[in-house]
């Protein structure tokens, strides 16, 4: 495993928290047979081009304003949440990318949507990534969670 990001789903499912996609790691993505890379946010930065190259796509799912760990950002990630997790869905394997609590929160709403419950979803999250819902995001993905309940 490349320590350039890290396994939800063994070969399946995988997240990084950096804004931008190199040479070297888009090599990597294919070296791991990830042929697809989503962005969760408005500031990446990646080498379509070569992406292609490598018979990596990519997508972006772009936000309106930025998602904040706040309850004022509840409907904001309502709306957001489920484009990321249908994009998944889609995808035979698939990379996440974008702030490291922006992953874990999409990571652990697509175990919750495909059945965990989110106690689990968020300690299945936390067991693939060790840094995921630190606080004050540690209470607040649960407010995420039982809101798209």
């Amino acid at each position: 495993m490349s320590t350039a990001f890290f396994w939800l789903v063994e070969q399946q499912i995988a997240g990084a928290s950096r804004q931008h996609l190199d040479a070297n790691m888009i090599e990597q993505l294919a070296c791991d047979d990830i042929n697809q890379v989503i962005c969760i946010g408005n500031q990446h930065t990646v080498e379509h081009a070569l992406a292609a190259k490598f018979g990596v796509s990519v997508t972006s799912v772009a936000l309106l304003e930025m998602i904040t760990c706040n309850t004022n950002s509840l409907d904001v990630w309502t709306e957001v949440l489920p484009a990321v997790v249908q994009k998944m869905q889609q995808s035979d394997t698939c990379l996440l990318l974008g702030d490291e609590q922006v992953v874990a929160v999409s990571m652990a709403y697509y175990l919750m949507d495909i059945g965990a419950a989110p106690v689990n979803a968020v300690s299945q999250v936390r067991a693939a990534n060790e840094s995921a819902f630190q606080s004050p995001w540690d209470q607040f993905v649960y407010d995420v969670l039982y809101h798209l309940q």
